[in-house]
């Protein structure tokens, strides 16, 4: 199996609330063989809306043979159907010799924040989701993603699903590569000695990272629970049993497993699903860092379209899934709280579309009861906290109201 270990996709972060853009890495993906004989071809579910118009590629080959070329675009067109961008998304596509084992290099090339459209401010996004979500060009069409595929490596061009070992196939890897550049890659990594877990750079989380969670229910994020850095991060992001907070009803009781292995590694770790919950041959094995010659993963699955439409991409599919920027408030739009359960200082994170000079809060218990009210200017703090420690242990409802906009959030009070 060839085990896939991206690295990089660190980013440098600025405290400024205005539109801010900087240069990303690239994630680098090696080799280490053994081969399967699985298939997973693409499924056109029901549930995918046709009204959609595909997204539009536009892609800038370097060397790339013929063959290579006709399984990278049709790679492509799987994703085009899936999500939406009324801005033509730029790929670079070069066809170089890769150090050793490598299979491939890939990533966004530039990461915004606080731009027109986003979501959650002081959060970083990949350039093809900002661009998907302020629906205009924020880098000048330059390209958007980069992908650099090993020319050494023994690659099958197939595009109907057969394998032959020992070859690799080129459209999986391609699909795969293109998830990552779209925004499934994590901030997670070890500090230098790697005696404790860290995130971001200045303080500051990847769209990604805000739903990446405990079984309890923690974010990784949380720094009333996890210190950045700490020795107690370290050992959540080891401990096997990383989940993604979907809110959607069909995953409430079977949160979708996230790659932690004891052993942590650079990149991988985090930013794929698990490979032993979705093994070879399975729906949801397309972003497991485990991809075998003779392994055909031709469809992302419904949990990777789930976790892109949490993180702010339009996905052209139903249950709960947005496709537009008009859509109601959905999944990618949801105010957060940390921590939950919570047992004093209860912090909430607005998303933009919330943020407002008096936005009204109130607390009430499960019979309806208001218990706690207060009024905060949003939009010059955006995260704010409030004291719950006298509140009893039970079930509260959190109401934000801005005069336009409401909602209402659940937590725990331990």
């Amino acid at each position: 199996m060839k085990y896939l270990i991206c690295l990089g996709l660190f980013f440098i972060f600025s405290s400024s609330t205005a539109q801010d853009e900087q240069k990303a890495d690239s994630v680098i993906c090696y080799a280490d063989g053994h081969s399967h004989d699985t298939q997973v071809l693409f499924r056109r579910d029901p549930g995918l809306r046709a009204s959609a118009s595909p997204t539009v590629f536009e892609t800038n080959f370097t060397d790339f043979p013929d063959d290579a070329k006709k399984a990278f675009q049709e790679a492509l067109s799987i994703w085009s159907g899936l999500i939406v961008s009324r801005v033509p998304i730029r790929i670079k596509a070069s066809w170089v010799a890769l150090t050793g084992n490598t299979l491939a290099s890939s990533g966004a090339t530039r990461v915004f924040k606080n731009f027109n459209g986003a979501v959650y401010k002081e959060v970083w996004y990949p350039v093809a989701l900002a661009e998907a979500m302020s629906g205009t060009e924020l880098n000048n069409s330059d390209f958007d993603i980069n992908i650099s595929l090993n020319k050494n490596i023994l690659w099958f061009y197939d595009l109907t699903g057969r394998r032959e070992a020992p070859k690799y196939d080129l459209m999986t890897v391609v699909l795969h590569e293109i998830g990552h550049g779209l925004g499934l890659t994590s901030s997670l990594k070890l500090t230098e000695n790697l005696q404790q877990g860290q995130w971001g750079q200045s303080g500051t989380a990847y769209i990604y990272d805000m739903f990446v969670q405990n079984p309890a229910g923690s974010k990784l994020i949380d720094t009333g629970v996890f210190g950045n850095p700490s020795t107690s991060l370290r050992t959540a992001m080891t401990a096997n049993n990383v989940l993604y907070g979907l809110t959607l009803a069909k995953y409430k009781n079977n949160l979708p497993k996230i790659y932690s292995p004891a052993t942590f590694r650079e990149g991988g770790s985090i930013s794929h699903l698990d490979e032993s919950a979705y093994p070879p041959g399975t729906e949801h094995s397309l972003m497991s860092p485990n991809i075998g010659a003779a392994e055909v993963i031709h469809d992302p699955g419904s949990i990777t379209l789930a976790i892109l439409n949490l993180i702010g991409w339009p996905v052209s599919y139903s249950d709960g899934f947005i496709i537009t920027a008009n859509e109601p408030v959905s999944e990618s739009a949801r105010i957060l709280l940390y921590p939950n359960p919570v047992s004093s200082q209860l912090q909430i994170y607005m998303p933009t579309a919330y943020l407002n000079e008096s936005t009204l809060f109130n607390i009430s218990d499960q019979a309806g009861k208001k218990v706690k009210e207060f009024v905060i200017n949003t939009v010059e703090n955006p995260t704010s906290a409030t004291d719950v420690s006298n509140l009893a242990s039970g079930t509260y409802f959190l109401r934000i109201n801005t005069g336009n906009q409401t909602q209402t959030v659940r937590f725990i009070k331990l």
